[in-house]
């Protein structure tokens, strides 16, 4: 997946809708993790704000690439290669959890181990951002399976198809 650096899907720079959140101070600097941090550009940003990054992500050179990067930036990141279905295995809390176009790629079957794997990753009172990028029919079955997970979580969602009104009891 990662033959070179800078992979055509990777974004130097933080998408808007989390450089509001952390701007905007909703989301103060706390303990994070970025799933599929790819080559941990998000997770950098987060980094230089003051949050407290774990980034994973299932390829081992993306990790690499990833720490190199922070290495150039001088900041902090705490990178793991990882695959989302061993989420279990970081048995620790986190006060954030960036996931950046992700849910929609996971198979229809693993979804909702993958959403209660999450939630048992944030610390009560945490934040979730999430982005999806998918049609309508497939956000609302996607969205169902997370709304009957995080019920009373903090919950940033963005996506393409406007659902934002769907959920609007979970959002902050």
């Amino acid at each position: 997946m990662y033959k070179k650096p800078r992979a055509p899907w990777a974004r130097t720079e933080p998408p808007q809708e989390l450089v509001e959140l952390i701007e905007g101070r909703k989301i103060s600097p706390c303990k994070t993790i970025d799933i599929e941090c790819g080559e941990g550009f998000y997770s950098i940003y987060l980094a230089s704000k003051g949050f407290d990054v774990t980034g994973i992500d299932i390829s081992e050179r993306a990790i690499q690439y990833a720490k190199g990067n922070a290495a150039s930036r001088v900041v902090n990141v705490h990178f793991i290669v990882m695959d989302i279905a061993d989420l279990e295995r970081l048995n620790e809390k986190f006060d954030f959890v960036l996931e950046w176009a992700l849910i929609h790629q996971i198979m229809p079957s693993q979804r909702r181990k993958y959403v209660e794997d999450v939630a048992e990753l944030l610390d009560k009172g945490g934040n979730i951002c999430r982005f999806v990028s998918m049609n309508k029919v497939l956000s609302l079955a996607v969205l169902e399976v997370i709304e009957k997970v995080l019920v009373g979580q903090n919950y940033i969602s963005r996506h393409k198809t406007n659902l934002e009104n769907y959920l609007s009891r979970i959002f902050i």
